[in-house]
């Protein structure tokens, strides 16, 4: 059976939180930060937000990696598991969404 998780965060939230190192450090993997635009970010925030909903987990935002795959295609690695959820990330105006898919 799958589980699906949704999440859309206005991109103005990803701005104030990345104002905090310290913050910015307890959400996202260095790796996650490569790209500097916020709305990228945001659609990383997103994915990991939606990750814990379609897993039914609290959010230990270290422990889930979104990472470029083939193609450009984003994925989602997480920490100890063999899963490999299908995730699509996208933005507009000042919205960023994502869905994840676990199989």
């Amino acid at each position: 059976m799958a589980s699906v998780g949704v999440d859309i965060v206005h991109i103005q939230k990803i701005e104030k939180l990345l104002r905090s190192v310290e913050a910015a450090r307890k959400v996202f993997h260095p790796s996650e930060l490569s790209d500097k635009r916020l709305e990228h970010i945001a659609g990383i925030f997103a994915a990991k937000e939606a990750y814990f909903k379609a897993a039914g987990k609290a959010p230990e935002w270290l422990s889930v990696e979104v990472t470029a795959g083939e193609n450009s295609a984003p994925g989602i690695s997480v920490a100890g598991s063999r899963v490999k959820p299908s995730v699509s990330i996208s933005h507009d105006g000042e919205y960023a969404v994502a869905v994840v898919v676990i199989w």
